[in-house]
């Protein structure tokens, strides 16, 4: 989970050289200016697009991903959407994916991936590696791999809104920092 200043990182890195260690979170704490949530994303995502002329969104059909593509498009800041299909697991959040596109008339970059391809990449990159069990991070490997090649910045919306409403408690996962240590700092 990239953030400014590294304010917050996790052990991944050693894990991936010993998987018997816990996973553990850790805070560097920075001082920061106060903002309201729609102040911090507004500044969040200029200071991002102004780093990176070529930005990408995860865009999975759940609220997460939308909400970063809707952000992206109300403050006029180009961004390409990435849709990955894997054979026909999770269609009715595909559709919505391609709904949003639809919606906001935007062409999305669409991976096809086989369920066996999808399977090896998560074996390789987060079970091996980590010793980890979230495979539903698997989809961001293909599309930071993706953006990575094409010269991008990979937006996703991890865990940003649950039943529409926005978290108030911070609900960080291990899979949250899987691009970080995969794609080292590359997107």
């Amino acid at each position: 989970m990239s953030t400014e200043s590294n304010w917050i990182y996790s052990n991944l890195l050693e894990r991936e050289r010993n998987l018997n260690l816990d996973f553990k979170i850790l805070f560097n704490p920075r001082p920061f200016k106060k903002l309201s949530f729609e102040e911090a994303i507004i500044d969040s995502l200029f200071k991002i697009a102004n780093k990176s002329d070529n930005l990408f969104v995860s865009l999975s059909g759940g609220l997460d991903s939308e909400f970063i593509a809707k952000q992206l498009f109300e403050l006029k800041i180009p961004f390409i959407p990435i849709i990955i299909c894997v054979d026909d697991a999770n269609k009715i959040e595909r559709e919505y994916a391609f709904h949003i596109c639809r919606k906001l008339n935007i062409q999305p970059v669409i991976l096809k991936i086989s369920e066996t391809d999808f399977i090896k990449e998560y074996v390789k990159n987060i079970f091996n590696r980590f010793g980890g069990n979230g495979y539903n991070a698997t989809p961001i490997i293909f599309a930071g791999n993706y953006a990575f090649k094409n010269n991008g910045t990979l937006l996703t919306g991890e865990h940003v809104i649950d039943d529409e409403e926005f978290i108030t408690d911070a609900t960080i996962n291990e899979w949250d920092f899987y691009q970080d240590v995969i794609f080292k700092g590359n997107l």
